[in-house]
């Protein structure tokens, strides 16, 4: 006989299914690590939550060892009492301590544990030390501040700078720099095409140049070579050593002259005594006349022949003649 289930327990089964299905897909979606065993329970207190919810992580080292169960506001003591759910193999030892971090850069909250390194492990269900650090926007605010302060102190002062009169003044003779630059530039276009002939032609002479000077390479390396060779003949020359004698020729000469002005030798005493020069200047005289006088009465100082005949002669020339020196 075939057992024939009613239309009843169909929808009571099938009720009762969907919820053990709705729990388990809550739990699941809620975090939970297992759907069917329950792990360690701990609590700590917090004075600030930052934002700490329940389901939020709590992590070790990077890992996920839990999540947070319940919270509760302590209107005595006026913080708030945070249900920690750890999983049973993970073994957290007295000291330890949970801190609220930031989970991710979109401000997600989640317990960071501090796991003390210890032999007695803290038991079920007992409170471990709560603390909070700061989040990445208040970090980065602390961080941001002393920066940002600068920031608008520097803007100021360009602000300040930018506004003084000598920047004023400043701005101003750039304008008028530009303006005459703008000014001169304008006359030069209209130099140029006022002078636009000219320049052409200019430029074809100076074309013409530098087509005569490569028809003409030739020519000028010649020219070239040559200078070569008279540099190469002068120095063949001995130049230095002509120099060098030169030198010693007038170093000679100065060291004469510097014995004249000494007053060393006859010559300086030419130069420096009157009476010496006088002395030199009336023999100089008296020997012209003498000179004169042999030239025109020889036999008063020469003997012209021999004899008694010669020596008469002599004497009457002596008698005819007063000598006067």
């Amino acid at each position: 006989m075939a057992f024939k289930v009613s239309n009843e327990t169909k929808v009571g089964a099938l009720a009762a299914i969907s919820i053990t299905i709705l729990v388990l897909g809550y739990n699941y979606l809620a975090g939970k690590d297992s759907l069917w065993s329950s792990g360690k329970t701990y609590y700590a207190h917090f004075e600030n939550l930052n934002g700490l919810s329940k389901s939020n992580p709590i992590i070790f080292k990077g890992y996920k060892i839990g999540q947070v169960s319940e919270i509760e506001f302590n209107d005595e003591s006026k913080d708030f009492l945070v249900e920690l759910d750890i999983q049973k193999e993970v073994k957290i030892n007295e000291g330890s301590i949970a801190k609220i971090s930031d989970a991710d850069l979109f401000g997600s909250k989640a317990i960071e544990m501090t796991i003390i390194k210890s032999a007695k492990e803290a038991p079920d269900g007992s409170t471990i030390k709560g603390a909070s650090e700061a989040s990445m926007l208040e970090s980065l605010g602390t961080t941001l501040g002393p920066i940002a302060t600068r920031i608008d102190s520097l803007v100021a002062a360009l602000n300040k700078t930018i506004t003084s009169e000598d920047m004023v003044g400043t701005i101003r003779n750039l304008e008028l720099t530009s303006r005459n630059l703008i000014s001169v530039s304008s006359k030069l276009d209209q130099v140029v095409a006022e002078n636009q002939v000219q320049l052409n032609t200019i430029f074809k002479n100076v074309a013409s140049i530098t087509d005569n000077l490569s028809k003409n390479n030739a020519v000028i390396s010649s020219v070239l070579r040559n200078t070569d060779s008279i540099t190469s003949n002068i120095r063949k020359l001995k130049l230095q050593e002509t120099l060098n004698e030169a030198n010693k020729a007038i170093a000679s000469f100065n060291s004469t002259l510097k014995q004249i002005n000494e007053g060393n030798g006859t010559l300086s005493l030419l130069l420096k005594d009157p009476k010496l020069y006088n002395n030199l200047e009336k023999v100089a005289k008296d020997l012209d006349k003498l000179i004169l006088d042999i030239n025109a009465y020889p036999k008063r100082y020469f003997s012209i022949g021999s004899g008694k005949k010669a020596d008469k002669e002599r004497d009457k020339d002596i008698k005819n003649e007063t000598y006067k020196p």
